[in-house]
């Protein structure tokens, strides 16, 4: 296999739509329908590492495949300092917003934008940063934010980690805000982690199917069977069934290969990978006790 480059090409595989996604897409769907006849918000959470991203840029790519004239945006949302930020930044790569504007006449100018550009859909990823706007007169001009999308006709899906939850409790809120979010179509969806392969039932394991589809992907040789049992335990052990620590794994093996540090994946380079890059310590490897090293 071709060195160079080569971690590159990993990286640049297809989206992986696990299993494990298929309810929350499917919720994500009946909110974009729905939002062609009421304002539609969702919200996705869970856990780091557990998909949402992929999940977002997947929203994204169905939509934009779609026959239909709309399309959609997503934005994945940074530190938020002020009540304009989560406008400016949403608008960004698209159009830009008049500097010297209130925040309302920088709404105004957002949906028109987005919807003059046929835009139907807003994908906010890292949600969560949208809660240091829940604090005194700022969580109106927040909800302000959201519901205006909505009503305007734009479908607005969220995805946070689990406290992004707290966006949509109505406590949070003074009495003129709340309600103004929940009554707006919202749907709500909790994102699961892989299921520990013990507790699998059945022939179909999706945590052996994950495994396959980076075998499927990867750029370099392998002389290890990452799907022999013992294995796929010790992968799950080290990454608790996260798609980020997993992805880490192979990303490191493939710089390895393509710096000429390894040849292959094998035992004693997910030994070495592990103990660095993962567990740190090597009490805590279990690749140390498989390879017997």
């Amino acid at each position: 296999m071709i060195r160079e480059g080569a971690t590159e090409r990993f990286q640049d595989r297809n989206i992986f739509i696990h299993p494990a996604f298929n309810e929350p897409f499917r919720v994500l769907k009946e909110a974009y329908a729905l939002s062609y006849y009421l304002p539609s918000i969702a919200l996705v959470t869970g856990r780091a590492g557990v998909g949402k991203t992929t999940l977002s840029k997947h929203c994204e790519s169905y939509i934009n495949s779609q026959p239909s004239e709309y399309k959609a945006h997503r934005v994945q949302l940074k530190s938020v300092n002020s009540e304009t930020d989560i406008i400016v930044q949403s608008a960004r790569g698209l159009f830009g917003i008049p500097v010297k504007s209130t925040p309302a006449e920088k709404l105004d100018a957002f949906c028109s934008s987005f919807k003059n550009q046929n835009y139907k859909v807003l994908i906010i990823d890292e949600a969560q940063h949208m809660l240091t706007q829940l604090k005194g007169k700022s969580s109106q001009r927040y909800s302000d934010f959201i519901k205006v999308l909505a009503d305007e006709g734009i479908c607005v899906l969220l995805f946070g980690v689990e406290d992004a939850e707290k966006l949509f409790t109505t406590e949070n809120y003074s009495l003129m805000v709340k309600g103004q979010v929940e009554s707006r179509g919202m749907a709500r969806c909790e994102m699961p982690i892989i299921p520990n392969l013990n507790k699998i039932n059945g022939s179909v394991n999706p945590w052996e199917k994950t495994i396959n589809y980076y075998l499927k992907h990867c750029q370099m040789p392998v002389d290890i069977d990452l799907t022999a049992r013992q294995v796929l335990n010790k992968l799950f052990e080290v990454t608790n069934g996260n798609f980020r620590a997993l992805d880490r794994i192979f990303t490191i093996c493939h710089l390895r290969f393509e710096s000429n540090k390894a040849d292959s994946i094998t035992e004693q380079l997910l030994s070495d990978v592990v103990k660095v890059n993962v567990t740190r310590n090597k009490e805590n490897n279990p690749f140390i006790s498989l390879s017997g090293n």
